[in-house]
């Protein structure tokens, strides 16, 4: 049945909906019959799923650009990768304890890689510094919970890094170690974001779990939201979309899940023909606890062309 739905014109397979391991493990038996596969998405399974079958496949996907197989990637399927996927430039193996420094080996024979993503692995500091070093088009770094990965990577090594995610714990570090960072996403925020104003190349910034005004956003807003392209909020509360509004008219994606937003005054009043407005194309407003009529503020939207309410 796979076969005749995975023909050899088929160049994505992204599995975020069939995730029970039987759907997989069919999926794996047929990736020989779509050898131009460029994206691979293999979702979570059961803890008892073996990853032997993949790594068997892996030789027919020659033109394969992007790779995902988060908790359950093995070296031997790295290895696999290192052997016959020259062409990949971004993967994510998160969570995959049977990934170790056995793999880097591997890993660098892969030379148009652009991100990489091995937070959970068991590569260790100095084995991933040497990684950020050697790969020549690495654009993204993670930092590690009480990791002093910043240590181990020459200066001249970081101004390739364009996309930096992870825990932070002082953002000062961020505009001395990064001179073109452009996309941020912390874990864990600091007591004070006032810093990232510093951060004058930031473009998209996706913050998780804080209070708008006791981490001071609206000080990061007031100094670099006039450059901002994309917002991503995260259980933040007390958000003020007033301030959003005004303060980042160049948005092109506001995204906030599970936040609350701040009460606006009865007679506050924002202009439909506010910039920000008409250049946002695309609004996610998932699990929102408004207690005012913020949200009556959608209507003003004139460019949408992707929304999600919920």
């Amino acid at each position: 049945m796979f076969r005749s739905v995975l023909t050899p014109h088929v160049y994505k397979y992204d599995d975020e909906i069939a995730s029970r391991s039987f759907t997989h493990d069919l999926v794996v038996q047929t990736l020989d019959s779509i050898p131009e596969l460029r994206k691979l998405h293999l979702p979570l399974t059961s803890p008892e799923h073996d990853p032997a079958p993949l790594a068997g496949v892996i030789h027919h996907l020659t033109h394969l650009q992007i790779f995902t197989y988060n908790d359950h990637c093995t070296d031997e399927v790295i290895e696999q990768l290192g052997l016959h996927c020259t062409h990949l430039k971004k993967v994510s193996v998160c969570g995959s304890s049977r990934v170790t420094n056995a793999s880097v080996q591997h890993i660098l024979k892969l030379r148009k890689f652009e991100f990489l993503y091995l937070s959970g692995t068991l590569i260790d500091k100095e084995h991933y510094a040497l990684l950020l070093s050697e790969l020549p088009q690495i654009k993204n770094m993670v930092l590690r919970r009480e990791d002093d990965i910043l240590d181990h990577v020459a200066e001249k090594n970081l101004r390739k890094i364009s996309h930096v995610s992870g825990y932070v714990e002082d953002i000062s570090i961020l505009a001395q170690k990064f001179r073109n960072i452009t996309n941020l996403d912390i874990y864990e925020i600091p007591a004070d974001l006032s810093g990232l104003a510093a951060l004058t190349t930031l473009r998209t910034v996706r913050l998780t779990r804080g209070h708008y005004a006791r981490k001071n956003l609206k000080a990061v807003l007031t100094g670099i939201g006039s450059r901002l392209t994309d917002l991503n909020l995260i259980l933040f509360m007390d958000v003020n979309l007033q301030g959003i509004v005004t303060l980042c008219p160049s948005l092109a994606s506001l995204s906030m899940l599970k936040c609350r937003l701040l009460p606006l005054d009865p007679d506050t009043q924002l202009d439909p023909q506010l910039p920000h407005f008409r250049n946002l194309t695309s609004l996610s407003l998932v699990c929102i606890h408004d207690r005012g009529r913020s949200c009556s503020y959608i209507q003003h939207y004139i460019s949408l062309k992707t929304i999600r309410l919920f």
